[in-house]
């Protein structure tokens, strides 16, 4: 508390301080207080365009606050001074995706991939832009070339998380490798802690696999954890639907379509399905 009424204190007097608006951007951010560390974030790059560093923290804080359209922007700000940067060109790809535009962000990960070689990048966030790459292929029902994607995460970072869950959920949608399927979600998921996705993704391979009251556990606890994507509760309602719980199934299938961008299996599913 002492700090940041310091820094106000400091922005009272000195509107464009620059180093007190980043560092107060950068508390706004850990405290996920995205929209206003993004506001914070971008007065410090007017006020010091030349740290590549402040250009990332903004970009990213736009992207956490779904400022999809300024988060690109920001990125493509960011590059023309810092080309190559790999995080803005992650973060470039990643508003692509959530805008539901895999093609452009196929292109970006690619681009940033083709970058990498010779450039000082972690493990991290090298299998990073794989992930984002495989994600984009993901998108477009692209399912060999994404898992190849996610294998190439993870012979970068054995244990980045990411990669085995997205990897687990696509060997799912193929009911491939099941067996690997099922460990791979119950390592990402015991590597905590436990997020709807990772929580969704174990229901799906149990699902795939056919252990539908386990899966719906699974479920059960992704959705209990909050904020779940729309095919959690599609999934879901497919394992009730299974289990012959028909007006349940329908019930999810329900607030999966008001949480989807791509609503034409789930109407396919209300209109066909199981009638409560």
């Amino acid at each position: 508390m002492r700090v940041r009424e310091l820094l106000r204190t400091a922005l009272d007097r000195v509107p464009d301080h620059g180093g007190a608006l980043a560092l107060l951007g950068r508390m706004k951010y850990d405290q996920a207080r995205y929209r206003e560390a993004a506001a914070l974030l971008r007065r410090a790059l007017e006020a010091n365009p030349r740290d590549p560093d402040r250009w990332r923290r903004a970009a990213s804080a736009q992207l956490r606050a779904d400022s999809l359209s300024r988060a690109v922007r920001t990125a493509e700000e960011g590059l023309l001074l810092f080309p190559g940067q790999v995080p803005l060109l992650r973060i470039r790809g990643e508003a692509h995706l959530r805008r539901n535009e895999p093609a452009a962000a196929r292109t970006r990960f690619e681009e940033a991939l083709s970058d990498v070689d010779g450039a000082e990048v972690s493990s991290r966030e090298h299998a990073a832009l794989h992930v984002g790459r495989g994600r984009a292929l993901e998108q477009t029902a692209v399912l060999d070339s994404a898992a190849a994607a996610y294998e190439a995460a993870l012979q970068v970072d054995p244990e980045h998380r990411p990669a085995r869950t997205h990897l687990a959920r696509v060997l799912a949608r193929q009911e491939e490798q099941l067996d690997r399927a099922l460990r791979l979600a119950r390592r990402a998921v015991d590597q905590g802690p436990a997020t709807p996705e990772t929580l969704g993704t174990l229901g799906w391979v149990l699902s795939a696999r056919g252990d539908y009251p386990d899966a719906a556990s699974a479920f059960e606890r992704a959705l209990a954890a909050g904020d779940a994507a729309a095919w959690v509760y599609e999934q879901y309602g497919d394992v009730h639907s299974a289990l012959g719980n028909d007006a349940l199934a329908r019930q999810y299938w329900k607030q999966a379509l008001e949480r989807t961008n791509d609503p034409a299996s789930l109407r396919q599913k209300l209109r066909s399905g199981p009638q409560s």
